[in-house]
Protein backbone atom coordinates (compact mmCIF):
# COMPACT_ATOMS: atom_id res chain seq x y z
CA UNK A 1 0.00 0.00 0.00
CA UNK A 2 3.12 2.31 0.78
CA UNK A 3 4.84 1.63 -2.28
CA UNK A 4 1.69 2.37 -4.34
CA UNK A 5 1.55 5.45 -2.58
CA UNK A 6 5.15 6.60 -2.88
CA UNK A 7 4.87 5.44 -6.54
CA UNK A 8 2.21 8.04 -7.32
CA UNK A 9 3.78 10.63 -4.76
CA UNK A 10 7.01 10.56 -6.62
CA UNK A 11 5.54 10.50 -9.85
CA UNK A 12 2.72 13.54 -9.41
CA UNK A 13 6.09 15.04 -7.29
CA UNK A 14 7.77 15.25 -11.04
CA UNK A 15 5.52 16.55 -12.45
CA UNK A 16 5.15 19.63 -9.98
CA UNK A 17 1.27 19.02 -9.54
CA UNK A 18 -0.50 18.10 -6.05
CA UNK A 19 2.68 18.53 -4.28
CA UNK A 20 0.02 19.47 -1.25
CA UNK A 21 -2.21 16.66 -1.69
CA UNK A 22 0.25 14.37 -2.20
CA UNK A 23 2.03 15.39 0.78
CA UNK A 24 -0.99 14.90 2.65
CA UNK A 25 -2.19 11.37 1.15
CA UNK A 26 1.34 9.93 2.40
CA UNK A 27 1.04 11.41 5.69
CA UNK A 28 -2.78 9.43 6.20
CA UNK A 29 -1.16 6.34 4.57
CA UNK A 30 1.24 6.88 7.02
CA UNK A 31 -0.88 7.21 10.09
CA UNK A 32 -3.46 5.27 9.29
CA UNK A 33 -2.18 2.43 7.47
CA UNK A 34 1.71 1.91 8.53
CA UNK A 35 1.69 2.17 12.04
CA UNK A 36 -1.57 0.04 12.26
CA UNK A 37 0.00 -2.80 10.18
CA UNK A 38 3.36 -2.61 12.03
CA UNK A 39 1.61 -2.81 15.22
CA UNK A 40 -0.24 -5.87 14.19
CA UNK A 41 3.53 -7.41 12.49
CA UNK A 42 5.29 -6.64 15.87
CA UNK A 43 3.00 -7.06 18.43
CA UNK A 44 4.45 -4.02 20.20
CA UNK A 45 5.65 -0.53 19.73
CA UNK A 46 8.89 -1.20 18.12
CA UNK A 47 11.83 0.16 16.40
CA UNK A 48 10.05 0.60 13.13
CA UNK A 49 7.13 3.08 15.05
CA UNK A 50 10.48 5.58 16.30
CA UNK A 51 11.50 5.91 12.55
CA UNK A 52 8.06 6.57 11.44
CA UNK A 53 6.66 8.98 13.86
CA UNK A 54 10.10 11.55 13.84
CA UNK A 55 10.02 11.08 10.03
CA UNK A 56 5.88 11.88 9.65
CA UNK A 57 6.38 14.59 12.95
CA UNK A 58 9.24 16.49 11.16
CA UNK A 59 7.53 16.16 7.34
CA UNK A 60 4.29 17.19 8.91
CA UNK A 61 5.79 20.28 11.07
CA UNK A 62 7.87 20.94 8.00
CA UNK A 63 5.43 21.07 5.05
CA UNK A 64 2.06 21.33 5.85
CA UNK A 65 0.50 24.94 7.21
CA UNK A 66 -2.63 25.94 8.02
CA UNK A 67 -4.80 23.78 10.34
CA UNK A 68 -4.31 20.29 8.33
CA UNK A 69 -1.37 20.41 9.92
CA UNK A 70 -2.62 20.43 13.66
CA UNK A 71 -5.39 17.69 12.20
CA UNK A 72 -2.52 15.30 10.80
CA UNK A 73 -0.76 15.99 14.23
CA UNK A 74 -3.82 15.33 16.10
CA UNK A 75 -5.02 12.27 14.11
CA UNK A 76 -0.99 10.62 14.74
CA UNK A 77 -1.03 11.27 18.61
CA UNK A 78 -4.86 9.78 18.27
CA UNK A 79 -3.10 6.21 16.28
CA UNK A 80 -0.82 5.91 18.49
CA UNK A 81 -3.17 6.74 22.00
CA UNK A 82 -5.25 4.17 20.37
CA UNK A 83 -2.28 1.66 19.78
CA UNK A 84 -0.78 1.92 22.73
CA UNK A 85 -3.94 1.45 24.86
CA UNK A 86 -4.52 -2.29 22.67
CA UNK A 87 -0.97 -3.44 23.47
CA UNK A 88 -0.85 -2.17 27.93
CA UNK A 89 -4.96 -4.07 27.75
CA UNK A 90 -4.73 -6.67 25.50
CA UNK A 91 -1.61 -8.36 25.96
CA UNK A 92 -2.11 -11.34 24.21
CA UNK A 93 -1.65 -8.91 20.97
CA UNK A 94 2.17 -9.24 20.95
CA UNK A 95 1.68 -13.36 21.21
CA UNK A 96 -0.26 -13.11 18.21
CA UNK A 97 2.68 -10.57 16.20
CA UNK A 98 3.34 -11.88 12.73
CA UNK A 99 6.90 -11.17 13.35
CA UNK A 100 8.98 -12.66 15.90
CA UNK A 101 12.77 -12.61 16.32
CA UNK A 102 12.77 -16.65 16.75
CA UNK A 103 11.01 -16.92 13.73
CA UNK A 104 13.49 -18.62 10.92
CA UNK A 105 12.44 -15.97 8.41
CA UNK A 106 13.02 -12.77 11.06
CA UNK A 107 16.63 -11.72 9.31
CA UNK A 108 14.32 -11.34 5.73
CA UNK A 109 11.48 -10.00 7.32
CA UNK A 110 13.88 -7.22 9.42
CA UNK A 111 15.25 -6.34 5.48
CA UNK A 112 11.55 -5.64 4.07
CA UNK A 113 11.09 -3.44 7.28
CA UNK A 114 13.85 -1.60 6.78
CA UNK A 115 13.53 -0.97 3.21
CA UNK A 116 10.04 -0.12 3.34
CA UNK A 117 11.13 2.44 6.69
CA UNK A 118 13.72 3.63 3.76
CA UNK A 119 10.98 4.41 1.38
CA UNK A 120 8.98 6.02 3.43
CA UNK A 121 11.42 8.47 4.89
CA UNK A 122 12.57 9.07 1.23
CA UNK A 123 9.86 9.85 0.01
CA UNK A 124 8.69 12.54 2.73
CA UNK A 125 12.16 13.70 2.99
CA UNK A 126 11.71 14.30 -1.32
CA UNK A 127 8.52 16.20 -0.40
CA UNK A 128 10.08 18.11 2.08
CA UNK A 129 13.08 19.06 -0.17
CA UNK A 130 11.03 20.23 -3.39
CA UNK A 131 8.57 21.80 -1.00
CA UNK A 132 11.27 24.23 0.32
CA UNK A 133 13.63 24.32 -2.85
CA UNK A 134 10.73 25.89 -4.56
CA UNK A 135 9.81 27.94 -1.83
CA UNK A 136 13.82 29.43 -1.57
CA UNK A 137 13.24 30.03 -5.51
CA UNK A 138 10.03 31.72 -4.99
CA UNK A 139 11.62 33.23 -1.90
CA UNK A 140 14.78 34.44 -4.07
CA UNK A 141 12.16 35.43 -7.20
CA UNK A 142 10.43 37.81 -4.44
CA UNK A 143 13.20 39.41 -3.52
CA UNK A 144 14.96 39.94 -6.79
CA UNK A 145 11.50 41.26 -7.92
CA UNK A 146 11.12 43.75 -4.54
CA UNK A 147 14.76 44.48 -5.13
CA UNK A 148 14.41 45.60 -8.79
CA UNK A 149 10.72 47.48 -7.65
CA UNK A 150 12.71 49.33 -4.72
CA UNK A 151 15.37 50.61 -7.49
CA UNK A 152 12.47 51.74 -9.62
CA UNK A 153 11.36 53.28 -7.01
CA UNK A 154 14.31 55.24 -6.19
CA UNK A 155 14.73 55.96 -9.55
CA UNK A 156 11.42 57.53 -9.79
CA UNK A 157 11.60 59.48 -6.20
CA UNK A 158 15.04 61.60 -7.52
CA UNK A 159 14.42 61.67 -11.34
CA UNK A 160 12.25 63.49 -13.41
CA UNK A 161 9.38 61.41 -15.27
CA UNK A 162 9.04 63.27 -18.51
CA UNK A 163 12.84 63.99 -19.23
CA UNK A 164 15.19 61.21 -17.53
CA UNK A 165 17.47 63.87 -15.58
CA UNK A 166 17.25 64.20 -11.65
CA UNK A 167 14.14 66.16 -9.96
CA UNK A 168 14.67 69.09 -7.86
CA UNK A 169 14.81 67.27 -4.51
CA UNK A 170 17.46 65.31 -5.16
CA UNK A 171 19.69 68.02 -7.10
CA UNK A 172 19.46 70.38 -3.77
CA UNK A 173 20.40 67.15 -1.34
CA UNK A 174 23.48 67.44 -3.69
CA UNK A 175 24.31 70.74 -3.36
CA UNK A 176 24.48 70.32 0.66
CA UNK A 177 26.53 67.42 0.22
CA UNK A 178 29.14 69.81 -1.93
CA UNK A 179 32.47 70.63 -0.25
CA UNK A 180 34.14 73.90 -0.15
CA UNK A 181 37.26 72.24 -1.39
CA UNK A 182 35.94 71.86 -5.14
CA UNK A 183 35.31 74.65 -7.00
CA UNK A 184 31.55 74.93 -8.43
CA UNK A 185 28.84 76.72 -10.44
CA UNK A 186 25.29 76.86 -11.02
CA UNK A 187 23.79 77.49 -14.53
CA UNK A 188 20.01 77.74 -14.54
CA UNK A 189 18.67 77.37 -18.13
CA UNK A 190 14.95 77.63 -19.70
CA UNK A 191 13.34 77.50 -23.09
CA UNK A 192 12.79 80.88 -24.94
CA UNK A 193 9.07 81.24 -25.60
CA UNK A 194 8.25 78.25 -24.43
CA UNK A 195 4.71 78.94 -24.37
CA UNK A 196 4.57 79.62 -28.00
CA UNK A 197 5.92 76.69 -28.95
CA UNK A 198 3.30 74.60 -26.59
CA UNK A 199 0.22 77.32 -28.45
CA UNK A 200 1.58 76.84 -32.06
CA UNK A 201 2.54 73.04 -31.82
CA UNK A 202 0.72 71.73 -28.58
CA UNK A 203 1.88 69.98 -25.71
CA UNK A 204 3.31 66.60 -27.03
CA UNK A 205 5.65 69.01 -28.81
CA UNK A 206 6.49 71.15 -26.05
CA UNK A 207 7.68 67.21 -24.30
CA UNK A 208 9.64 66.40 -26.96
CA UNK A 209 11.45 69.67 -26.91
CA UNK A 210 11.78 68.79 -23.22
CA UNK A 211 12.87 65.54 -23.26
CA UNK A 212 16.05 66.39 -26.04
CA UNK A 213 17.01 69.29 -24.32
CA UNK A 214 17.35 67.40 -21.00
CA UNK A 215 19.15 64.71 -23.46
CA UNK A 216 21.20 67.43 -24.89
CA UNK A 217 22.27 68.75 -21.65
CA UNK A 218 23.24 65.11 -20.27
CA UNK A 219 24.96 63.93 -23.20
CA UNK A 220 27.03 67.42 -23.02
CA UNK A 221 28.47 66.12 -19.76
CA UNK A 222 28.66 70.10 -18.31
CA UNK A 223 27.47 68.45 -14.77
CA UNK A 224 24.97 67.25 -13.03
CA UNK A 225 21.02 68.28 -14.26
CA UNK A 226 17.99 68.43 -12.88
CA UNK A 227 14.76 69.84 -14.35
CA UNK A 228 13.84 72.73 -12.05
CA UNK A 229 9.67 73.13 -13.14
CA UNK A 230 8.54 73.63 -15.94
CA UNK A 231 11.38 74.04 -18.89
CA UNK A 232 14.10 75.92 -16.17
CA UNK A 233 16.84 73.05 -16.11
CA UNK A 234 20.08 73.22 -13.55
CA UNK A 235 23.30 72.57 -13.81
CA UNK A 236 25.74 71.96 -10.99
CA UNK A 237 29.23 72.13 -12.22
CA UNK A 238 31.97 70.89 -10.04
CA UNK A 239 35.51 70.24 -10.61
CA UNK A 240 36.14 72.46 -13.76
CA UNK A 241 37.66 76.05 -14.31
CA UNK A 242 35.67 78.68 -15.35
CA UNK A 243 37.33 79.01 -18.90
CA UNK A 244 36.89 75.39 -19.67
CA UNK A 245 33.38 76.08 -18.76
CA UNK A 246 32.57 79.10 -21.13
CA UNK A 247 33.77 76.82 -23.92
CA UNK A 248 31.76 74.04 -23.17
CA UNK A 249 28.58 76.29 -22.67
CA UNK A 250 29.50 77.59 -26.63
CA UNK A 251 29.91 74.19 -27.69
CA UNK A 252 26.51 73.43 -25.44
CA UNK A 253 24.22 76.15 -27.29
CA UNK A 254 25.38 75.14 -30.82
CA UNK A 255 24.54 71.60 -29.92
CA UNK A 256 20.86 72.76 -28.42
CA UNK A 257 20.68 74.98 -31.68
CA UNK A 258 20.00 71.65 -33.55
CA UNK A 259 17.01 70.79 -31.81
CA UNK A 260 14.30 72.28 -34.40
CA UNK A 261 10.96 73.47 -33.26
CA UNK A 262 9.20 73.57 -37.25
CA UNK A 263 11.62 75.57 -38.98
CA UNK A 264 13.24 77.93 -36.26
CA UNK A 265 16.07 76.05 -33.96
CA UNK A 266 15.56 76.08 -30.38
CA UNK A 267 16.85 78.92 -28.33
CA UNK A 268 17.68 79.09 -24.83
CA UNK A 269 18.26 81.38 -21.91
CA UNK A 270 20.25 81.28 -18.72
CA UNK A 271 22.63 82.16 -15.90
CA UNK A 272 25.54 80.94 -14.26
CA UNK A 273 27.07 82.16 -10.71
CA UNK A 274 29.85 80.96 -8.67
CA UNK A 275 28.76 79.03 -5.08
CA UNK A 276 30.19 79.65 -2.25
CA UNK A 277 30.09 79.10 1.22
CA UNK A 278 29.34 82.75 2.05
CA UNK A 279 26.18 82.73 -0.01
CA UNK A 280 23.48 80.12 0.84
CA UNK A 281 22.16 77.95 -2.36
CA UNK A 282 19.01 79.52 -1.77
CA UNK A 283 20.47 82.89 -2.72
CA UNK A 284 22.87 81.50 -4.93
CA UNK A 285 19.81 80.02 -7.15
CA UNK A 286 18.19 83.67 -7.11
CA UNK A 287 21.22 85.14 -8.39
CA UNK A 288 21.24 82.92 -11.01
CA UNK A 289 18.08 83.50 -11.90
CA UNK A 290 18.42 87.01 -12.03
CA UNK A 291 20.94 86.91 -14.78
CA UNK A 292 18.27 84.39 -16.64
CA UNK A 293 15.69 87.40 -16.84
CA UNK A 294 18.60 89.70 -17.26
CA UNK A 295 18.82 87.95 -20.86
CA UNK A 296 15.26 87.77 -21.65
CA UNK A 297 15.09 91.34 -21.00
CA UNK A 298 17.87 92.11 -23.06
CA UNK A 299 16.52 90.15 -26.08
CA UNK A 300 16.77 86.26 -24.81
CA UNK A 301 19.01 83.36 -26.63
CA UNK A 302 22.25 83.73 -24.59
CA UNK A 303 23.80 82.47 -21.27
CA UNK A 304 24.89 85.55 -19.00
CA UNK A 305 28.45 84.34 -16.61
CA UNK A 306 28.71 86.20 -12.64
CA UNK A 307 31.63 84.20 -12.17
Amino acid sequence: IFGGTSVAAFYFIQKNRYIQPMAILVYLVAILVNLPLTFIEEGEIGRPFVIYIAAIVVAISFLIKGNIRYVLLCLLVGVLGVISFLQIQFSWIADQAVYRETQENGALDNLVQMILVIMSVSVISMICANQWRRSREKQILYAKELERKNEKLEWYANHDYLTGVYNRKYFFQQLELMTKEIESYLLIVDIDSFKKINDSFGHIEGDRVLIELADTLKKHKLGTVCRYGGDEFLVLIQGVQIKEIRQMVNNLKKKISQIMVGQEPLCISGGMVRLSEEISHVNSLADADKLLYQVKKNGKNDIIFNA
